[in-house]
């Protein structure tokens, strides 16, 4: 049984440190809100490989939780976190994508719904200075 608790701790050290590292909710009781006041990383949005690999690893973790004999109370905190984190994670994909295309109106859609997941960083910096660039260099129709 030390065995197991030892288990148990580690995976639930693990499923922690990643959404800190996310800016995700550790908790049922905290909401994104709060943790966006609290922790300054959902800002700096990383580039999507990175968060597509934190996801891929976050769901290797809810799987090993899920087939622990003790629930862990972070499990169900850690499922919401995970649809968080593919919806931005998604998100940052298409972010990326459109880095190279003259379309300003997905690239302002896309910017739209980064603002209403509390995104920032790299990839929305990068997208928001090419389509200003866009919108100054085309004239408008």
């Amino acid at each position: 049984t030390r065995q197991v608790m030892h288990e148990v701790r580690d995976v639930y050290g693990e499923i922690n440190r990643i959404l800190q590292q996310g800016g995700l909710p550790c908790s049922a009781k905290q909401s994104r809100t709060e943790v966006g006041r609290n922790d300054a990383s959902v800002s700096r949005l990383r580039r999507a490989t990175m968060m597509e690999g934190s996801l891929s690893q976050l769901d290797a973790l809810i799987e090993q939780a899920e087939a622990l004999p003790i629930k862990l109370p972070l499990l169900q905190a850690a499922w919401k976190a995970r649809t968080h984190m593919a919806a931005e994670s998604k998100l940052a994909r298409q972010m990326q994508d459109l880095l190279g295309s003259y379309d300003t109106t997905a690239m302002q859609a896309l910017l739209a719904r980064s603002k209403l997941h509390m995104m920032g960083g790299e990839v929305v910096d990068a997208l928001r200075s090419r389509c200003e660039t866009l919108q100054t260099q085309m004239p408008h129709r």
